[in-house]
């Protein structure tokens, strides 16, 4: 039986966005992905492994809080056959570092699974994903995204649409993220002017009058899509990852059925709408983020913020509450302020994952 290999690359989205095979992360990515190297050991299943800067020190952590996951280095990775490889998300140059360290071609993505990754990854996805989902459930939702290649078009589209969101189609965890507040200024331009010349194009949103942000978690195996979770979590300004609720599937569902009673009827929508046009193409976890917002006196929904084609905090937020029956708030905070009332999950350097009780 395979035995699944966790490896936590959080920069993922931006090697993504490079579209190269090799990337130079910045070093707080760097510094991100050391600190918090740990954390898929709570998503990983009984026996699985985890790739780790120091097996020893690794390890006695895992032991002592009872997770049942074995840490490897980069150097041990040559050795290994029978493993399914399960990293935070896919790109060509997580192939080729993991083909440096040894790792069978056999293991690995092909660079035409991973030109229709990146591909699936791009935020125009978001669009078509609106667009199935009006036809599963036959009926409008809210605006869909506009993707605009041209600086003048968008400065043109940003004064139409006051205060709406600009994003690169390569980008993560909020950032790659423009509020167009300042419609008219030179800073604005040259964001755009620089993203549309980096990417090719940019996406253009509506602003909306957010309730709640809130996220559908799925895996994809074998061209099949199975839901995995809800997340409830809180982003800022920027749409920037704030911290999530840590509860049961049944409590998280309780909460958003009583802002959106219609919840379960769109899950099971966009699983059939993941499964018809991601699953062929992509085994993983995937979340997709949605919006709640007020439209006159009643609540609607945003069906498709973007699609996160990688593990996600959501996803870890889930299963802390399902299977680990944790209960709390899950944030990541500068590990000098990871003191009392907070529950350190995994504490190094400059980031700690905690729990707010």
């Amino acid at each position: 039986m395979k035995r699944n290999l966790y490896i936590f690359n959080p920069e993922n989205d931006m090697a993504l966005g490079c579209g190269r095979d090799s990337y130079n992360a910045p070093a707080w990515t760097l510094q991100f992905r050391h600190d918090l190297e740990l954390l898929p050991a709570y998503v990983a299943e009984p026996g699985s492994l985890i790739l780790v800067q120091d097996a020893i020190a690794s390890q006695q952590w895992l032991n002592a809080r009872g997770l049942d996951v074995e840490a490897v280095e980069a150097k041990q990775l040559h050795t290994l056959r029978d493993v399914a490889i399960k990293p935070w998300g896919w790109s060509m140059p997580l192939c080729k570092e993991l083909a440096h360290a040894g790792v069978h071609e056999s293991l690995l993505p092909t660079r035409e699974q991973m030109m229709t990754v990146r591909e699936l990854a791009h935020r125009r996805t978001s669009i078509a994903v609106h667009e199935a989902i009006r036809q599963e459930c036959r009926r409008e939702f809210s605006p869909i995204p506009v993707e605009i290649d041209s600086a003048e078009a968008v400065l043109e589209w940003s004064v139409r649409h006051p205060g709406c969101f600009i994003k690169t189609p390569w980008s993560g965890s909020g950032r790659g993220i423009y509020r167009a507040i300042d419609t008219g200024t030179l800073q604005f331009e040259r964001w755009c002017r620089g993203a549309i010349a980096r990417q090719g194009s940019v996406l253009c949103e509506v602003a909306l009058d957010k309730v709640m942000d809130m996220a559908l978690e799925f895996s994809c195996d074998k061209g099949m899509c199975e839901f995995v979770g809800y997340s409830v979590f809180k982003s800022d300004g920027q749409n920037q990852y704030g911290g999530g609720i840590v509860a049961s599937v049944e409590h998280l569902h309780d909460i958003i059925a009583q802002q959106y009673p219609a919840i379960d009827e769109m899950t099971e929508a966009m699983r059939r709408v993941v499964e018809r046009l991601i699953a062929p193409h992509y085994s993983g976890y995937l979340g997709v983020d949605k919006l709640l917002y007020r439209d006159g006196d009643k609540v609607e929904i945003d069906p498709c913020i973007e699609v996160n084609l990688r593990c996600t905090m959501g996803l870890v937020t889930s299963v802390l509450g399902q299977r680990h029956g944790m209960r709390g708030t899950f944030a990541i905070v500068p590990s000098a302020q990871a003191t009392y009332p907070l529950t350190p999950l995994y504490k190094n350097t400059r980031h700690t994952a905690t729990l707010i009780p």
